[in-house]
């Protein structure tokens, strides 16, 4: 899950971790958020070439920002990245077309990392994936065209 968020709201809940889950839970008018399902592991592997690590930014899906706390949001804690780590981030997807993300598409090593959910010999798995990334890339895009930060989470 990704939230985007104010910088002053990320304060705010970094000051205050246990009002994360009655954050998340406020349905704020205009709040963007992003599920992408089970395609997470999948696209942090093919972003990071690696199943559970890889470098910032783009390891931001399972490590990276700042730890919300030790409430555990269903695999642990949200993590929060400000306004400025978005728009590194955002920097840093902009020239990963869904194309080159599928450069490191191979079955073989897919298999052997034991990527969550994803059968790699499996065409209908790319699309699942791809179509995922081309959201996820919008919404980190737009985050950062304005200024906000974000909340990333597994549940």
């Amino acid at each position: 899950m990704f939230v985007a968020t104010t910088d002053s709201e990320l304060d705010t809940l970094l000051d205050d971790p246990e009002s994360i889950e009655e954050f998340l839970r406020t349905d704020e008018e205009g709040r963007r958020s992003l599920d992408v399902d089970k395609s997470w592991h999948g696209i942090h592997y093919l972003l990071t070439g690696d199943a559970w690590g890889g470098e910032p930014p783009l390891d931001f899906i399972v490590s990276g920002g700042e730890s919300v706390g030790d409430v555990d949001l269903g695999y642990g804690p949200a993590r929060a990245f400000d306004s400025e780590d978005v728009r590194d981030l955002a920097r840093a997807l902009a020239p990963i077309t869904p194309e080159k993300l599928f450069e490191r598409w191979d079955p073989a090593a897919i298999a052997t990392a034991e990527i969550y959910a994803i059968q790699p010999d499996d065409d209908e798995e790319r699309e699942y994936i791809g179509a995922y990334y081309v959201q996820l890339k919008e919404f980190v895009t737009a985050a950062a065209r304005d200024g906000l930060g974000m909340i990333v989470y597994l549940t």
